[in-house]
């Protein structure tokens, strides 16, 4: 069971591809860093091995040597070597050695001297024949020859400038120096180094007669550098050891879920990189829509400031005007109904005129202007030209139904007169009648239009003021849609609000409940400036107003026969298989089959059960689209999970 955090953890990697290979690289990241610090370590421990071997190598062979007079000389009797100068020589190279010195006097002069010194000459024979010149010297340490001279007297002391020994290596002499200034020979210094080349030149005779070993171990074969070497070579086999053990990137069960846990890594990942790729096209789809309808609503906004700038006055004006028109005809048809209610009353007052006066009375009533907002309210939306026709009628009905007696001919031709009064007002003198006459003719002859006007309902005034639109708006929105030919709408839903910003509209035309007979009206604060059908503009205020009736767009066939469906599952079973990996694999789902058409064009979409190219079963959405030429269907398309693979 997974804990939250661990199903937090799982949706990060499903979801996020940056956050997956931070994840990965961080995995591969540990497994590399211990699999350098295994093979550093192996590699630490060869080379201390190696300087280790060395150094018992370099003890060996320094352990073999013996430094003799004073350092001067090193012998290797193990390898039969002696070292002169920093030089290995075997003992059978050495031909023989000599001692070389360099002589000299140094003189002192002292002052009051009456004494005479001369040098033995019996030493310094005695010296010369047993060591030869250096004998001589030696022999002769106490030798001095004193001179006097009035009042001073100078000495002369023996000394030595340089003592060394001549060594001969096969024939090339080769010089051991013991004494490179100058010092009397009676000092110590000398005689020190006298001494070492008397042992020098000995030990190197004995040398020269020693025979050389004819085999020895070298330092390199001694049993602990051999045991040093075994340990060096038991860990290069472990370094590569630890070299082919290669890291492995498996990922922790943390980052699968149930579906994919048999999955390999690889067919795991790719499977996530193919599910990236599908959020990324749905992502851009998205953005794409979205883009396009901020442009739209931008254009919008942009259309209701122009409009608002522009076209404020005008609908101020029509507003005013339309106001002052209907108070002039409401004060025109109080006239009328006043001037009713008076005839009824003779009407009642003349004998047998009691069905006039009620005949005008109820006339009188029906053509004033609070019954008549009454009824428009709360009864039927009457128009105006029908309280004219209810006034003439009722008026020359109840003038025709008033009784013809002699008793009543005076008050008849009153009433006939008055009658003649209101209808052609001859009342006046024939001046005053010719001049009204030509008023009248003035007033028609430019305004005059022949043909008559169809009659109009006024039910989508009703259905508009129902949403919330003003009686103004909703008159000027049904006069748009008479235009565009549709005379009866039924609202099914709008975006915003009725008289407040932009607000769309879908209806149904025309008494059709079909969702292909839906048309658009588009208004801005109550006020229309778009009305479309399907993708066709029926009305648009920018591009000058009326631009199509609704007749005249093209409404694609939608309806499918259950022998064209049947036929095209079976065509679209066989595209479908033609796309996929695993074909034999495949099992179409039953109840997931849908269809479309528009015209000749078809569309059928479903689901499908198939291996993918990772050999795992999956649910596979699929769309063909078809195309019917003569009695044929031709494959137009095919999507497989939204992806256009044909």
């Amino acid at each position: 069971m997974r804990t939250a955090n661990e199903e937090k953890e799982l949706m990060k990697f499903i979801s996020n591809p940056s956050y997956r290979e931070k994840t990965i690289l961080k995995i591969h990241k540990e497994r590399d860093a211990q699999y350098n610090h295994n093979i550093k370590a192996v590699e630490k421990d060869i080379s201390k091995l190696t300087k280790e071997r060395t150094n018992e190598i370099t003890r060996i062979a320094n352990a073999r040597w013996e430094n003799v007079v004073n350092g001067k000389l090193a012998i290797n009797r193990t390898e039969g070597k002696a070292k002169i100068n920093q030089n290995d020589v075997l003992f059978s190279s050495i031909k023989g050695a000599e001692m070389n010195a360099q002589q000299g006097f140094r003189t002192i002069t002292t002052d009051n001297s009456k004494s005479k010194k001369h040098a033995s000459v019996g030493g310094a024979l005695v010296g010369g024949a047993l060591f030869g010149p250096i004998g001589a010297m030696a022999g002769g340490v106490g030798l001095g020859k004193t001179k006097t001279k009035g009042q001073s007297v100078s000495n002369q002391i023996p000394t030595c400038t340089h003592l060394g020994v001549l060594v001969n290596i096969d024939g090339f002499v080769s010089e051991i120096s013991l004494l490179e200034t100058q010092v009397d020979q009676s000092s110590t210094a000398f005689t020190n180094a006298y001494n070492l080349a008397q042992q020098i030149v000995t030990q190197l005779g004995i040398l020269s007669k020693t025979p050389v070993p004819s085999s020895y171990i070298k330092p390199e074969e001694e049993s602990s550098v051999k045991n040093i070497e075994k340990q060096i070579s038991d860990k290069q086999v472990e370094l590569q050891k630890v070299i082919a053990d290669k890291p492995t990137y498996e990922l922790p069960a943390i980052y699968r879920s149930e579906e994919q846990k048999d999955m390999s890594d690889e067919e795991y990942l790719e499977y996530l990189k193919q599910n990236d790729a599908l959020r990324q096209e749905e992502l851009l789809r998205n953005k794409e829509f979205a883009k396009q309808e901020k442009e739209r609503l931008k254009e919008l906004k942009r259309k209701e400031k122009t409009e608002k700038h522009s076209a404020g006055n005008s609908i101020n004006i029509n507003m005013n005007f339309n106001k002052i028109f209907s108070v002039v005809v409401d004060v025109i048809f109080w006239i009328l109904s006043i001037f009713t209610l008076l005839f009824s009353i003779g009407g009642f007052v003349t004998s047998g005129g009691a069905l006039c006066g009620v005949i005008l009375i109820l006339t009188a009533v029906l053509v004033n202007p609070i019954i008549y907002k009454l009824i428009r309210n709360k009864v039927y939306n009457i128009k105006r030209w029908v309280c004219v026709v209810i006034f003439f009628v009722g008026f020359i009905a109840g003038i025709l139904t008033l009784p013809a007696s002699p008793n009543n001919t005076n008050s008849d031709n009153q009433i006939k007169q008055t009658t003649n009064d209101v209808v052609v007002d001859n009342s006046a003198d024939k001046g005053k009648e010719n001049a009204t006459e030509e008023k009248a003719d003035k007033f028609y002859s430019d305004n005059v239009v022949s043909g008559s006007l169809p009659e109009i309902d006024n039910g989508i005034v009703d259905k508009l003021t129902e949403v919330g639109y003003t009686i103004e708006h909703a008159t000027e929105i049904q006069n748009i849609l008479n235009t565009c030919g549709i005379t009866s709408i039924e609202i099914y839903f709008q975006t915003g609000k009725a008289e407040s910003g932009l607000n769309a509209m879908s209806c149904y035309a025309n008494g059709s409940k079909e969702d292909k007979s839906r048309f658009t009206v588009t208004t801005e604060d109550g006020v229309p400036f778009y009305v479309g059908f399907l993708n066709e503009d029926l009305y648009d205020k920018d591009q000058g107003g009326f631009l199509m009736k609704y007749t005249d767009v093209h409404i694609p066939e939608t309806k499918v026969d259950m022998n064209t469906y049947t036929t095209l599952q079976g065509l679209a079973v066989k595209a479908v298989e033609g796309c996929l990996n695993y074909p034999s694999t495949a099992n179409f789902k039953e109840l997931s089959w849908g269809i479309g058409r528009s015209d000749d064009k078809y569309k059928i979409i479903g689901e499908v059960s198939a291996k993918n190219g990772f050999g795992v079963k999956d649910d596979i959405s699929f769309g063909v689209w078809f195309k019917k030429a003569s009695n044929n269907f031709v494959v137009e398309g095919v999507t497989l999970d939204g992806i256009r693979v044909k």
